[in-house]
């Protein structure tokens, strides 16, 4: 009850305090456009007549308080602006003179030279990696499409189950109902990956292309750099193969020849012409494209269900993507009536082209902006506080010229000149920085961002840089003249400005704490098998030499016989997806455990993986339970699989897996498959995922037609970074027309799939240690101000016979006390904001002590390294020549 009495009195506290600063700050501002005495009057009038209203309506007489206000001030700050350029006029001042003063400004700057080069360099720091990481943002998530009126450009995506499930493609066969019912789009067209072996050249390649609707690149408005797209004429069956190339593939593999339109290439065996170039900057639907194809009917027959194609479409004018989506999905729903068994609660989605396609890598690019934003404030706070406190050291000197007739606006350009000589330094540096940072930033990210390679320091960016230095130039050179009456408040506000620095330093330095301690966790990860030298390569079996299975199954027994051969080969295998590989041709299927019924839908699901009869002891996986394969296991004997270790714990938890019998939910593998062994589970998506039950067969009894991509591994007992090269020409002697690529090491492909990881954790550090920096530099530069404002004082101290170490040490005990404020606001803010962060860990919760207690010792010698220089200074001052000075 007594605190429900006494709330009213709070309430009436802070009202009144609220009022106070208020007025307070309208006088403020009132006195620095006007005189002291009509600034009274001013805010008087204001407050008489906001009292009259209050009593009539509360919220009405704020709402007039504030519009009243704003119209004031903006009318004496027009009228002073208007002063100004009549002052400037009636002094005519000429060439030399402005000369002149922009020499005096610079020579001012030198008399300063370490307050002035921190300045430059925190203005030039956050600026450049301002300037890189909106190069980057910018370039990736909203620069516009290499097509015609781009924003009408939309991808058509199926999802089943509602929106919130995963995302397919569309099949051939709906794809063309959607075309000849749509009735919201110009046209629709469609496309799929490809891959294909180019030969008639040294060596056979292996190219990713695509295969396009005749629609495809008229509907995109694309042009080629020479001859002619791919059109509807293309598009039939029986029409001559032709080849669009990509500027890359014309520039590597054709040295940029311009008379290339009209030859002639060789593509999986077949004859194709070459009808023209795309030029760089079109890399559509995918980056790695290197040349397009019409369908011609190479899709016929591929049911309705097998959905893989990107479909894209471009909206008539004034037809939104919610209005197209509903046309398309009433057609969706006529087509699960007539086929229930393939589009039951299968519904189109339009979603934008650019959103679409960089939808991956949006969260990561923003997080990062929002990164790179705070440092940029960090720098702005920083480079705001010593610019004020320059202005209130330099307070005598503005008294002085003022009682020499010197105005407001003399002032206010000497000022001026000083702080655009800063921020031009600072843009310079800032603009030299910027390049190489987007170059670092090239380097350290995953290959799975797109158009990474278009991103360049524009002329844009550098515009926003100008722009926002001379914003900061204007409130530069007027922060000394608005505080040049409050110098002592300066010392305050230079404390609060670090104490604020170092709390954003902590909660940088938390979140780069914690990622460095789950990526050590990751690392920590047994992946499941051995990949120190072990080479890796990958073939297609493309027809038409490779068109059956028994010719697939011919070509991975010689290749791995011939590779065993090999001097210094320990052993040779292949498998159908290695693990982290997401480009081979697993697949998941459905199973049945013998004695067993299931209901519909509710069969469990394994991962499927063909491999050679010595894949594990390749490997290095460990057997369990039961043996591996031979090369007795092949078609026409029993069918055999190995399990893994989930797989087993799953199906038969009470029971050995060992002799228990199953059954692929898939025509093309009738029969029971025996299970002959359990081997340990294996990364297969990443160190921080565990395996799914997966099941391995022997290639030789493999009858699953799509598994055409298989993957050799190769381990030595050297180098195998040396023996790369012969590996490879080793398993080119198998059939020389056949290309292979991905030839790499299976540590290089574990690196690769810890690059999401690294790059977080990169730019997360980067970003910790510059806002650490940034309040270190911050910190020295209030505390070098400060001594050099309390020399008198520290003089004094001397002279009554205070010691040199006990200067030292308060000036010390300052700086500490204010990272002390800073830290302990630091932890708070980062304990609360933990959970947001936990998403990016592995095995480290977002509270961890260990991290805590880390970053605490680090700012603590961060701050004590920014105090030393100017306590030492303070310690060596001569109180004879300070007393004398002053």
């Amino acid at each position: 009850m007594g605190s429900l009495a006494a709330s009213p009195v709070v309430i009436c506290h802070l009202s009144n305090i609220v009022g106070i600063m208020r007025c307070h700050m309208l006088h403020a501002i009132l006195r620095w456009l006007t005189d002291a005495a009509l600034a009274d009057a001013m805010v008087g009038d204001l407050e008489e007549q906001r009292r009259q209203r209050h009593r009539r309506s509360k919220a009405g007489a704020w709402l007039w308080y504030v519009r009243a206000a704003a119209a004031l001030t903006a009318s004496l700050a027009l009228r002073r602006a208007l002063e100004a350029l009549s002052s400037v006029g009636r002094q005519r001042l000429g060439v030399a003179g402005l000369a002149g003063e922009i020499a005096q400004a610079l020579r001012s700057l030198r008399r300063t030279p370490a307050s002035t080069a921190v300045i430059i360099a925190t203005l030039g720091l956050g600026v450049g990696l301002n300037a890189a990481i909106f190069s980057v943002v910018h370039g990736v998530l909203f620069e516009p499409l290499p097509f015609d009126s781009p924003e009408r450009v939309v991808i058509v995506q199926g999802q089943t189950g509602g929106r919130d499930a995963q995302s397919y493609g569309t099949s051939l066969i709906d794809f063309r109902d959607l075309q000849r019912g749509q009735r919201t789009f110009e046209s629709l067209a469609t496309s799929a990956y490809w891959t294909l072996t180019l030969t008639g050249t040294e060596t056979p390649l292996r190219l990713v292309g695509a295969r396009v609707s005749g629609e495809f690149f008229g509907l995109l408005g694309a042009r080629p750099l020479l001859g002619r797209t791919v059109e509807p004429a293309d598009d039939r069956a029986g029409a001559e193969e032709v080849a669009l190339l990509s500027h890359r593939l014309w520039r590597q593999q054709f040295g940029g020849d311009p008379a290339i339109v009209g030859r002639e290439m060789r593509l999986n065996g077949v004859r194709a012409r070459v009808i023209g170039v795309m030029p760089a900057s079109f890399r559509f639907p995918a980056e790695d494209v290197e040349l397009w194809l019409a369908m011609r009917g190479e899709l016929e027959g591929v049911p309705r269900n097998s959905r893989f194609l990107l479909t894209i479409g471009r909206l008539k004018p004034g037809v939104t993507t919610a209005s197209a989506e509903a046309d398309l999905r009433a057609l969706a729903g006529g087509l699960a009536a007539a086929f229930p068994d393939s589009n039951k609660d299968w519904m189109p989605v339009v979603t934008a082209a650019l959103p679409a396609l960089t939808q991956q890598a949006r969260p990561r690019l923003l997080l990062l902006f929002a990164g790179v934003v705070v440092v940029l404030l960090v720098a702005c706070v920083n480079v705001a506080a010593l610019i004020g406190s320059r202005g209130a050291a330099r307070a005598r000197e503005f008294a002085v010229r003022s009682a020499l007739g010197a105005g407001r606006m003399r002032l206010l350009r000497v000022t001026f000149l000083e702080s655009a000589w800063l921020c031009a330094a600072g843009l310079l540096l800032g603009v030299a920085i910027a390049a190489p940072a987007i170059g670092w930033l090239r380097s350290i990210a995953p290959q799975d961002i797109p158009r990474l390679d278009d991103v360049s320091l524009s002329w844009t960016v550098i515009a926003w840089a100008a722009a926002a230095m001379t914003v900061f130039a204007i409130a530069g050179a007027i922060a000394p003249l608005v505080q040049r009456d409050r110098a002592g408040l300066e010392r305050l506000r230079g404390s609060a400005v670090a104490g604020s620095m170092a709390g954003w330093g902590r909660r940088g330095l938390v979140a780069a704490g914690l990622l460095v301690r789950s990526f050590t966790r990751v690392l920590a990860v047994d992946p499941g098998f051995d990949a120190a030298n072990v080479a890796m390569m990958r073939v297609f079996l493309t027809p038409p030499t490779y068109r059956s299975l028994e010719s697939q199954r011919d070509f991975v027994a010689r290749a791995v016989d011939h590779l065993n051969a090999m001097p210094g080969v320990t052993g040779a295998a292949a498998v159908s997806e290695p693990p982290f590989d997401d480009n081979g041709s697993g697949t998941s299927l459905e199973i049945g455990v013998e004695g067993e019924t299931y209901a519909p839908g509710s069969r469990p699901q394994a991962r499927y993986r063909a491999t050679s009869s010595d894949y594990f002891r390749v490997m290095g996986m460990r057997l369990l339970d039961g043996q591996g394969f031979t090369n007795a296991d092949r078609e026409g004997t029993t069918p055999v699989v190995v399990i893994n270790r989930t797989m087993a714990e799953r199906l038969w938890p009470a029971r050995r897996a060992v002799g228990q019998r199953l059954e692929f939910a898939d025509g093309r593998n009738a029969g029971w498959q025996t299970v002959i062994g359990v081997v340990n589970d294996v990364a297969t998506d990443g160190l921080e995922v565990r395996e799914p039950p997966t099941v391995y067969a022997p290639f030789r009894q493999r009858t699953l037609p799509f598994l055409r991509w298989m993957t050799f591994v190769v381990r030595t007992d050297g180098d195998v970074d040396a023996g790369l090269a012969a590996i490879r020409r080793r398993l080119q002697e198998v059939d020389p027309n056949q290309p292979l690529y991905g030839v790499t090491t299976m540590a290089t492909v574990m690196r690769r799939s810890m690059a999401e990881r690294r790059f977080s954790l990169s730019l997360m550090t980067a970003f910790a240690a510059l806002t650490v920096l940034l309040a270190a530099i911050g910190l020295y530069g209030a505390l070098a101000q400060a001594v050099s404002r309390r020399v008198r004082e520290i003089g004094v101290r001397l002279a009554v016979g205070a010691r040199p170490s006990e200067v030292f040490r308060l000036v010390v005990t300052d700086g500490l006390g204010v990272v002390g404020v800073g830290i302990a606001s630091g932890a708070l803010l980062s304990w609360l904001a933990s959970a947001r962060i936990e998403s990016l860990l592995f095995g480290v919760p977002g509270r961890d002590a260990v991290t805590y207690a880390t970053i605490t010792v680090i700012l603590i010698a961060a701050g004590l390294a920014a105090c030393i220089v100017p306590a030492a200074r303070a310690s060596r001052i001569d109180p004879v020549r300070a007393l004398r000075a002053e």
